[in-house]
C-alpha cells in the first residue's frame, strides 16, 4: 500500500524533471547555439549531473528523492539562471560591440558612398561641362561661321552696290555738269544778249537824244528811227522770256519815256514787272517763309516813283490825279528806300523826285 501510494508521487516527480530539463534543453540550447558553445556545453553538464543525481536518489529515498529533487530543480534553476545572466551580459557586450562595429561600418559606409557620390556628381559635372563646352564651342562655330559667311556676302553685296552706285554717282555727276554748262551757257548766252540789248538801247538813247539837240529839225534822229525799232523788238523778246528783269524792263521804260513820250507805257510796264516778281516769289518760298524784296525791286520801286511823279506834274492831269499820283510815287520810294536804305541820299538829289521829301524818308530797318 505504501509503494502503491509513493508511485504516483515519483511518477508526478519524474514528469516534473522531465519537463524542466526539456525546457531547460529546449531554451538553452537555441540561445547557446545563437551566441557560444561553451555555454551550451556548460548547460549540458549541469542539467546531466543534476539528472543523475535526482535518479540516485530516488533509488533509495522515495521522499528524498523528492526533496533532492525539487533541490536539484531549484539548484538548476539558479545556474540557469545564473547561467543566462551571464550569458545576457556577454550578449549585451557583443551587441555594444556589434553596435560600435556597426556604427563604424555604417560611418565608412556613408563616407566610401559620400565620396562615390561626390566623385560621380563630378564626374557627371565635368563631363556635362566638357559636353557643353564642346556644344557651345561647335555652336560658336557655326554661328562664326555663318556670320562670316554672311558679312563676306554682305561685302561682296555692297561692293558691287558701291560700284553701281559709283556708275550711277558718275553719270548723275556727268548728266549734272553736262546740265549746269548747258544751263550755264544758256544762261550766259541770255545775259550776254540783254547785255548787248541793253548797251544798243543805251547808246541809241543816247544818241537819239543828243540829235535832239543837235538837230532842231529832227532829221538826224530820223536815220536812227530804224535803229531803234530794232532794239524795241529785241528788247520786247527778251522781256517775253523774262517778264522781270530788272535791266530790260528800265530799258524799255526809257524807250517808251524818252522815244515814245508815252510815260503810261512806262509806269505800266514797270508795275507790270513788279508784279510778275510777287507772284514768282510767293510761289518759289517755301511755305510760311516769304522771301523778302531785294534791290532789284528796289530799282523798279525807284524808277517807278520817278516816273509817277513826273506823271503827276503834267498839265494834261487834274488837281486829284496829280496829288493822287504823287501820294502812289511816295508809297514807291519810301518802299524802294525801306529795302535799299543807302539810296536815300541819292533820291533827295534826284530831280524827279527831290520834292517828295518835305520829311526825311523813313530809314529801313
Amino acid at each position: 500500500m505504501l509503494q502503491h501510494k509513493r508511485d504516483p508521487f515519483r511518477i508526478r516527480g519524474w514528469i516534473r524533471s522531465a519537463l524542466l530539463v526539456g525546457l531547460l534543453l529546449g531554451g538553452a540550447i537555441p540561445l547557446c547555439s545563437c551566441h557560444d558553445d561553451n555555454a551550451l556545453q556548460t548547460t549540458q553538464k549541469s542539467t546531466t549531473r543534476c539528472c543523475l543525481a535526482i535518479a540516485s536518489t530516488s533509488r533509495t529515498d522515495p521522499e528524498a528523492a523528492d526533496i533532492a529533487s525539487q533541490h536539484a530543480e531549484v539548484q538548476a534553476l539558479v545556474d540557469f539562471q545564473k547561467q543566462l545572466s551571464d550569458e545576457c551580459a556577454g550578449h549585451q557586450s557583443f551587441l555594444e560591440r556589434m553596435d560600435e562595429s556597426l556604427k563604424q561600418d555604417l560611418f565608412y559606409l556613408v563616407s566610401a558612398t559620400t565620396t562615390v557620390f561626390v566623385g560621380l556628381m563630378a564626374w557627371f559635372n565635368f563631363r556635362n561641362r566638357r559636353d557643353v563646352d564642346v556644344f557651345l564651342e561647335k555652336n560658336a562655330y557655326s554661328k562664326l561661321k555663318k556670320a562670316t559667311d554672311k558679312f563676306k556676302k554682305e561685302s561682296e553685296s555692297a561692293t558691287a552696290e558701291i560700284a553701281k552706285s559709283k556708275d550711277q554717282q558718275s553719270a548723275v555727276i556727268a548728266k549734272m555738269q553736262a546740265d549746269l554748262k548747258s544751263e550755264f551757257q544758256t544762261h550766259l548766252t541770255r545775259e550776254g544778249e540783254i547785255a548787248t540789248a541793253v548797251a544798243q538801247s543805251l547808246i541809241a538813247l543816247g544818241l537819239y537824244g543828243a540829235g535832239k539837240k543837235v538837230s532842231p529839225s529832227n532829221s538826224w534822229n530820223e536815220q536812227l528811227e530804224p535803229l531803234l525799232d530794232d532794239i524795241q523788238k529785241r528788247l520786247e523778246e527778251l522781256l517775253a522770256r523774262d517778264p522781270g528783269s530788272r535791266l530790260l524792263v528800265l530799258q524799255r521804260a526809257r524807250f517808251y519815256d524818252e522815244y515814245k513820250n508815252q510815260l503810261n507805257s512806262a509806269i505800266q510796264r514797270i508795275k507790270t514787272a513788279l508784279a510778275f516778281r510777287d507772284t514768282k516769289r510767293q510761289q518759289e518760298a517755301p511755305p510760311g517763309k516769304p522771301t523778302p524784296k531785294n534791290a532789284d525791286d528796289s530799282a523798279l520801286l525807284f524808277n517807278l516813283a520817278c516816273y509817277l511823279n513826273r506823271s503827276a506834274k503834267s498839265a494834261d492831269k487834274t488837281q486829284f490825279e496829280s496829288e493822287k499820283l504823287k501820294e502812289a510815287a511816295k508809297d514807291a520810294i519810301y518802299e524802294a528806300l525801306f529795302i535799299v536804305p543807302g539810296d536815300t541820299q541819292e533820291a533827295k538829289d534826284d530831280a524827279d523826285i527831290k520834292d517828295l521829301f518835305t520829311t526825311d524818308p523813313p530809314a529801313g530797318s
